[in-house]
């Protein structure tokens, strides 16, 4: 599985501690790792056996998308943290948002790799997380999109949403 990381963000919404140059993925806010940190840790859970998952989960490699004046942070985070695994970082001229990032990193790989596109800005319990991302992985991934969210109770434009159909299978 390729990990991809999109760390995006002109870092206006926690305005002043965040700012252009310092958007918020790479600051440390809720521990002494930066939110980008944080996200890459997060996977190391994958990495562990469970009974309750018949497929073990192997990272590939690691793609970060992320805006080209902040290349150099990525870089020094990513050295830091000394992952096992490869790594690439893909710099983006300007803001292209998620769905350019997500076909970018989608052409990197081969027909047969399986991507987890995550934002590198958000809080979980990692570990629930990661085994959620097992049981998609072990159940869905073979012949489906699969995607994590909450179920929408309104349309929201600032976060946007996915309608599901009648073809399509909802769990949890």
């Amino acid at each position: 599985m390729n990990i991809v990381v999109l760390c995006g963000g002109n870092g206006t919404r926690l305005w002043p501690l965040s700012r252009k140059k310092l958007p918020k993925q790479f600051l440390p806010l809720v521990n002494n790792k930066t939110m980008f940190q944080n996200t890459l840790l997060r996977f190391e859970h994958l990495k562990t056996d469970d009974y309750l998952f018949q497929k073990s989960i192997v990272i590939n490699r690691y793609i970060i998308i992320c805006n080209k004046e902040h290349h150099f942070m990525v870089e020094e985070q990513m050295k830091e943290l000394e992952l096992e695994e490869d790594y690439t970082i893909v710099t983006e001229p300007m803001g292209r948002d998620t769905a350019a990032a997500v076909a970018t990193a989608a052409l990197m790989g081969d027909g047969e790799d399986i991507s987890l596109v995550v934002p590198c800005d958000h809080i979980f319990n990692d570990e629930e997380f990661c085994n959620v991302v097992k049981m998609g992985y072990n159940n869905y991934v073979d012949n489906a999109i699969v995607t994590f969210g909450i179920s929408p109770t309104c349309p929201e434009t600032g976060y946007g949403y996915i309608e599901v159909g009648e073809h399509f299978k909802t769990v949890g």
